[in-house]
C-alpha cells in the first residue's frame, strides 16, 4: 500500500516532479503526491499517470483519463470493478457469463454485448493482459485484480490504438503495481470482515513486505486470501448463499538499480478465483417478472461453478542511451478458466421430447487455456526537448485451447441418464494468434502554451485454428482447419493549448480496431469475419480554479464505428461472428474535485452517452437502426464526499459517503427474430465509510448499498429464462491494518 512505504512514495514523487519540471516550458507543477495526500484534500497535489507511456501530470494529458487511488479502495472494501467502476465516467461493467468473477468491461458504449473480441484493453504495468480474440477468452476475462498491491488504476477513455494496439478501441484499463524500494524495510498486514444483509459472511487477509537486499536490490512480496460471501438462494434445492467465491493470489517484484542510468524490474503475479454459483436471479422473458422471488434462482445440481487463474511474469528494462531512452518490456501470461452453465431452460424441453426422456437437464461446460508471450521495445527522446518523440516495436504470440461440451443429465438430481447415450455435442478448438506492430508518435511545442501530437501504428496479425467437432447433434466426428489474416492502421492527432498554467484545452482525433478472426463452423456460417474500426472525435477541457480549490474536467465526443462485429447464434445454438454495419456513440463526460477546506474533498462525475446502431442488423426484427447498444446507460454518475479531521493529539478520523447512479439499459441484441431484449432498470446506490488511524495502525468501517438496492447488471437469455446478474445487497464490513 502507498501508506506502507511512505519513504518510497516520497522519493518517487520527487523524481517525477523533477522529470515533469524539465519536460515542459510551462512553470513547474507543484509537488507530486499519491496515496494519503490525495485523500487529505491537499490543494497542491498533482496526480501522475503513464497513459501516454510517459510520466505526466494528469492535468496535462490531452485525453480523458481517470486515476483511481488503490489504497483508498482497500479500506472501504472495494475489491473489484463492481465497487469502483463508477469512479470513471463512461465505464460500464456487466457479468458477461452470468458467473461470478468473470466480467466484461465497456467504455463509452463501444460494445455489442457478451463475448467476442475485446473492445477494452488491459495492461498490468507494461504487460498486456488477456487474449486479443474470442477464441482465447476475449472480452469475458477482464482481470479483476485485488487492489491490495496496486498504486493506482488508470482508465483511458476513447480508442488507444496507436500506443496500445488491438482490442483497445473503446479504451484501456491499466493497473499500476507497487514498485520495490531499495533502501527501506517496511510492511503491512490487514484483516477484513464483512456480512451481507440476509446473506453470508466474508473475510480477507492481506500481507505485504518490502525487503532491501543490499546494494541496489529491492524485493517486494505480497499475498492475499479473500472469501466473498454469497447472497443468492436456490429455490429448488433450498440452498442458501450459493454464489460465494474465493480469491487468492500473490505477487513478487525484484528491482535492481544497475547504475544511475539503468534499472531492471522482474515481477510475477498469480491470482486464482473460484465461484460456487452465479449472482443471478431468474426472470420470465415473456413477462419480465421474477420466477422465484428476489435473490432466488433455480439451477440444476452441479452447475454454476466457475474457476479462473491468472499468471503473469514480466521483466522491464529501462535505461538512457544518451540520445534516447530505452524501455524493453517482456512478458509471459497464462490464463485458464472453466465455466459450467445450466442450459436446461434452453435445451432440456427440446431434447426431452426428441429423445423421449422426460426431465432431461443440460449444461454448457466451457474450458479455455491461453499462453501469451509479448515483447515491446520503445525508444523515446530525452525530456525537455521542443520536439519530443517515441517509436516502438511490438510482438505477441498467443496459443489457446477452447473446449465446449453439452453434457446431459437428470435435471432434478444432476445424476446420470437412465440410458447410455453418446455425447450430444463437443467442440474443441486449438488456435494461435500472432501480431507484429510498429508505432510512434511525435509532439512539437510551438510555444510554451501550444503543442501538437501525432501518432501512427501499423499492425499485422495471423490466426489459425483446427476445429474438432463430434456428437449426435452435429454428426460424425470431423476436423476443420480455420485461418485468417488482416492488417490495420490506426492514427492519433491531438493539438493541445494551455490557456494558463492551470487551464488546458485539447482536440483529439484517434482511431482503433479489433482484429477479425476465424469462426467455429458447425452449420452454414461464414468461415471468418473481418476487423471492425472506429474513429473518435473529441474536445476536452481541464482546469484548476481558485488555487486548486476546484478541479474540473469535461469532454465531448463522437465515435463512428464501422463493420461492427456481432455475435450470432447458429441453429444448433453455437455462437459465431459476422460484420453487421455501422454504429455510433456520442456523449459528454464531466468530472470534478472540490476542496472547500483542508481535509474535506467532494468529487464526482456525470456522463451522457447515446450509443446506437447506425444500420439495421441482418434480421430486421433483431436490431433496427437507432436501437441502443447493449448495457450502456444514457445517464450515469457518482458523487462522493470525505472529511478527515484530528481526533485528539495522535488520532485522525475519516468519514465519507458515495452515491452512484446507473441509468436504464438494454441487454444484448436478440438472438432470434421476434425475441424481445431484456430491459435493465435504473438504480442508485449509497455507500458510507468511516475510520480512524494512529501512526501505522488504521481501523475502517463501511456500509455498502445502504438502501439494499437490487441493481441489475446484466441479462443473460437462456431460452424462455433470463438470468439477471445483480449487485451485492447491503453489506457491513471492517478492516484493521498495521504498517511497519
Amino acid at each position: 500500500m502507498a501508506a506502507s512505504f511512505g519513504a518510497e512514495a516520497q522519493a518517487q514523487a520527487q523524481a517525477q516532479a523533477q522529470a515533469l519540471a524539465g519536460a515542459s516550458e510551462a512553470p513547474a507543477p507543484g509537488p507530486v503526491t499519491e496515496g494519503p495526500a490525495a485523500q487529505e484534500g491537499v490543494p497542491e497535489q498533482d496526480i501522475v499517470v503513464t497513459a501516454n507511456k510517459r510520466t505526466e501530470r494528469l492535468m496535462d494529458v490531452p485525453a480523458s483519463v481517470t486515476a483511481i487511488n488503490a489504497e483508498a479502495l482497500v479500506g472501504r472494501g472495494a475489491n473489484g470493478f463492481e465497487d469502483y467502476a463508477a469512479k470513471s465516467p463512461g465505464l460500464n461493467i456487466n457479468n458477461a457469463s452470468a458467473s461470478g468473477g468473470l466480467n466484461q468491461i465497456s467504455i463509452r458504449g463501444v460494445t455489442t454485448g457478451g463475448g467476442g473480441n475485446p473492445t477494452v484493453g488491459f495492461y498490468i504495468d507494461d504487460a498486456p493482459f488477456g487474449s486479443s480474440t474470442n477464441l482465447g477468452g476475449g472480452a469475458i476475462f477482464a482481470p479483476d485484480l485485488d487492489p491490495s498491491d496496486l498504486t493506482r488504476i488508470e482508465v483511458l477513455r476513447g480508442p488507444q490504438g496507436t500506443l496500445y494496439g488491438a482490442g483497445s478501441m473503446g479504451g484501456l484499463v491499466k493497473f499500476v503495481t507497487q514498485a520495490p524500494n531499495y533502501e527501506q524495510f517496511s510492511g503491512r498486514i490487514q484483516v477484513d470482515g464483512n456480512q451481507i444483509d440476509g446473506g453470508g459472511t466474508g473475510y480477507g487477509v492481506r500481507v505485504a513486505a518490502n525487503i532491501p537486499l543490499g546494494g541496489n536490490l529491492g524485493l517486494r512480496v505480497s499475498g492475499f486470501n479473500r472469501w466473498d460471501p454469497g447472497f443468492i438462494d436456490d429455490a429448488a434445492r433450498d440452498a442458501r448463499n450459493v454464489n460465494g467465491a474465493r480469491f487468492t493470489g500473490g505477487r513478487a517484484s525484484l528491482g535492481w538499480r544497475v547504475n544511475e542510468d539503468w534499472t531492471v524490474r522482474a515481477s510475477a503475479l498469480i491470482q486464482h478465483q473460484s465461484g460456487r454459483g452465479t449472482p443471478t436471479e431468474d426472470f420470465d422473458l415473456a413477462t419480465g417478472k421474477l420466477l422465484y422471488g428476489d435473490l432466488r434462482q433455480v439451477r440444476a445440481p452441479g452447475t454454476g461453478a466457475t474457476r479462473a487463474t491468472y499468471n503473469l511474469y514480466d521483466v522491464r528494462i529501462e535505461g538512457h542511451l544518451g540520445a534516447a531512452d530505452l524501455v524493453s518490456a517482456t512478458s509471459y501470461g497464462k490464463l485458464t478458466s472453466r465455466i459450467n452453465t445450466d442450459a436446461t431452460p434452453l435445451y432440456g424441453p427440446m431434447l426431452s421430447e426428441a429423445l423421449g426422456l422426460p426431465g432431461l437437464g443440460a449444461a454448457i461446460q466451457g474450458q479455455s487455456g491461453l499462453n501469451k508471450v509479448t515483447q515491446e521495445l520503445r525508444l523515446s527522446s530525452p525530456s525537455g526537448q521542443r520536439f519530443a518523440w517515441q517509436v516502438g516495436l511490438f510482438y505477441t504470440h498467443e496459443s489457446s485451447m477452447v473446449t465446449q461440451e453439452l453434457p446431459l443429465f437428470m435435471a432434478a438430481t444432476g445424476g446420470p441418464l437412465p440410458v447410455s447415450l453418446p455425447a450430444a455435442l463437443k467442440v474443441s478448438v486449438p488456435s494461435t494468434y500472432s501480431e507484429i506492430a510498429v508505432f510512434g508518435d511525435a509532439t512539437y511545442r510551438f510555444s510554451s502554451r501550444f503543442d501538437l501530437m501525432a501518432g501512427l501504428r501499423y499492425s499485422r496479425n495471423r490466426q489459425s485454428a483446427d476445429q474438432g467437432t463430434q456428437g449426435f447433434l452435429i454428426g460424425p466426428p470431423s476436423t476443420t482447419h480455420l485461418a485468417s489474416r488482416d492488417a490495420s492502421v490506426t492514427f492519433l492527432v491531438t493539438p493541445r493549448f494551455h490557456l494558463s498554467d492551470n487551464t488546458m484545452v485539447y482536440l483529439r482525433v484517434a482511431s482503433g480496431y479489433r482484429p477479425g478472426g476465424p469462426n467455429i463452423v458447425v452449420t452454414d456460417v461464414p468461415n471468418s469475419y473481418k476487423p471492425d474500426t472506429l474513429t473518435n472525435y473529441e474536445a476536452g477541457l481541464k482546469i484548476d480554479l481558485f488555487h486548486r480549490l476546484l478541479s474540473l474536467e469535461a469532454s465531448a465526443f463522437y465515435i463512428d464505428w464501422k463493420d461492427v462485429q456481432l455475435l450470432q447464434i447458429s441453429p444448433l445454438g453455437t455462437s459465431y461472428y459476422s460484420n453487421a454495419g455501422k454504429a455510433s456513440s456520442k456523449g459528454v463526460e464531466v468530472s470534478f474535485s472540490l476542496r472547500p477546506a483542508r481535509g474535506f474533498v467532494v468529487d464526482g462525475n456525470l456522463s451522457y452517452i447515446d450509443a446506437t446502431l447506425g444500420r439495421s442488423l441482418p434480421l430486421p426484427t433483431v436490431g433496427m437502426k437507432g436501437d441502443a447498444l447493449p448495457f450502456t446507460p444514457r445517464w450515469s454518475g457518482q458523487v462522493s464526499a470525505e472529511y478527515q479531521f484530528p481526533l485528539g493529539d495522535a488520532w485522525t478520523a475519516t468519514a465519507g459517503s458515495d452515491l452512484r447512479y446507473v441509468g436504464n439499459r438494454q441487454s444484448s441484441f436478440a438472438e432470434e427474430a421476434g425475441q424481445p431484449r431484456f430491459q435493465l432498470p435504473a438504480y442508485d446506490v449509497v455507500d458510507l465509510h468511516a475510520g480512524v488511524r494512529k501512526g501505522g495502525l488504521s481501523l475502517n468501517f463501511y456500509l455498502k448499498n445502504v438502501g439494499n438496492t437490487i441493481g441489475q447488471a446484466n441479462g443473460f437469455i437462456l431460452g424462455p429464462i433470463v438470468e439477471v446478474s445483480v449487485i451485492r445487497p447491503r453489506t457491513f464490513g471492517f478492516s484493521i491494518a498495521q504498517t511497519f
